[in-house]
């Protein structure tokens, strides 16, 4: 239900209908980042893929389980230095990407295009997606603990299992 269907987005069409996978097939998918994924309690993902004109959009949608744990493997693959956008709790942008966080969803969307930046064509893309989601959610309430001063912007992560490589310290807040 999260996915954009057919005249949702003028001009835009389903070129792979969802395609779905849990914790016992998602290597299928991202070989070699599933462990990550299943660390942070992985429930499902959602994989669908649009056309609009020359451009090509793939919209992946996790189920993380958990607001905590979505934001877990959110934060692992931000960088403090990534261009920020309004969507959900937090997102983030490249040329060809945006990725965002929304309750218990991580929502990835990446694109191609001869003929439009990346944003022109993924961005209405994700404002859908989260508007099905809901209320744009907020981020983990223990993030509010750490003193702003001197804080690097976008630096904040959970990690769930063995942060610092010890058990005994998981899960923690970091920034």
């Amino acid at each position: 239900a999260l996915f954009p269907k057919e005249g949702d987005l003028a001009g835009a069409q389903v070129a792979e209908a969802p395609v779905f996978y849990g914790p016992d097939n998602l290597y299928e998918y991202i070989n070699g980042a599933s462990e990550a994924f299943i660390a942070y309690d992985f429930v499902a993902l959602g994989h669908a893929v649009y056309k609009k004109g020359d451009a090509e959009i793939i919209v992946d949608v996790y189920d993380m389980g958990s607001p905590e744990n979505a934001f877990g493997i959110y934060s692992s693959e931000r960088s403090p230095e990534s261009k920020t956008l309004s969507i959900g709790a937090d997102a983030y942008h490249g040329d060809f990407m945006i990725n965002f966080l929304q309750e218990r969803f991580y929502v990835k969307l990446s694109g191609f295009s001869d003929s439009q930046s990346g944003s022109a064509f993924l961005e209405p893309f994700a404002r859908h997606v989260s508007g099905k989601i809901g209320p744009p959610g907020k981020l983990p309430r223990m993030l509010s603990l750490f003193p702003v001063s001197d804080l690097v912007p976008r630096t904040q992560t959970y990690v769930k299992l063995a942060p610092l490589g010890r058990e005994f310290l998981g899960p923690a807040y970091s920034a």
